[in-house]
């Protein structure tokens, strides 16, 4: 795309495919702003959400994740507590405002999503320590991006990095 505000370089954050072998793209801007974007192309290249992709919103560490029934889950940084959306398969929002990712007042940034067989999805996020450092968290969300658990849960109490990319893995809804 050439609709992009660029400065000098492209922030690509993540990169997945869905069931029907769409391509995924989220990445942000560097032109001032840090306007976040995603695209949906086919497997023969085609942009299926126009050349200028859907603009979510402003900040960095886009993350999607395709759901079974073709709508796709979109979080990202603007900075602060993180958000997300819902969109459907022609790259509309669903829902009529974003949810935020929140743990005790930290900053958060959203690092991967897990789709559950009841429709519900779990969020894997960095709450902010200092700096870089954070600590991953867990947040269970219902299809409408509504909170399912009180508070989120602690991964684990080893420090991580917000600007690394951590792998997971998902058997049936153990995540």
């Amino acid at each position: 795309s050439d609709e992009i505000p660029m400065s000098t370089f492209t922030v690509i954050w993540n990169i997945t495919t869905d069931e029907e072998d769409n391509l995924y793209i989220g990445l942000t801007g560097t032109g001032g702003g840090e306007p976040a974007y995603v695209f949906k192309l086919d497997d023969e290249g085609n942009n299926l959400w126009g050349s200028g992709g859907v603009q979510v919103g402003a900040g960095y560490s886009v993350t999607i994740l395709p759901l079974y029934n073709g709508e796709v889950i979109v979080s990202w940084f603007p900075g602060g507590e993180s958000v997300l959306q819902k969109y459907d398969s022609t790259g509309v929002a669903q829902w009529d405002t974003t949810a935020t990712i929140s743990e005790d007042g930290n900053d958060t940034v959203p690092a991967n999503m897990f789709e559950l067989s009841d429709g519900d999805f779990v969020l894997i996020f960095h709450s902010i320590t200092f700096g870089i450092n954070s600590n991953l968290f867990a947040q269970r969300y219902n299809s409408s991006g509504v909170l399912q658990w009180a508070n989120p849960t602690q991964l684990s109490n080893y420090g991580t990095v917000f600007n690394r990319t951590y792998d997971g893995l998902q058997d049936g809804d153990i995540i």
